[in-house]
């Protein structure tokens, strides 16, 4: 949903979109930060993406296991045959 907000005649209209309005105004906020805060946002952020990839980890293991399950069901029923 795009927004045009009025201006002087000698500006342009400015069309934004509220997506890109919150993820400028979130960069602009990022950028003036002071060096602490940067630090724990990263700090935070490299740990969120670590325990992303380690549940992805467990999640294709599990897929894995489950794999090999399915595989050794079938091999034992072409047995039975």
């Amino acid at each position: 949903m795009a927004c045009i907000v009025e201006t002087e005649e000698d500006e342009k209209p400015l069309v934004d979109d509220a997506g890109e309005l919150q993820q400028q105004t979130a960069m602009v906020k990022a950028t003036k930060l002071s060096n602490k805060v940067r630090r724990r946002m990263y700090g935070r952020i490299t740990s969120q993406l670590h325990s992303a990839q380690l549940r992805t980890k467990e999640t294709v293991e599990r897929l894995h296991f489950t794999v090999d399950l399915v595989t050794l069901c079938f091999i034992s029923l072409m047995l039975l045959w």
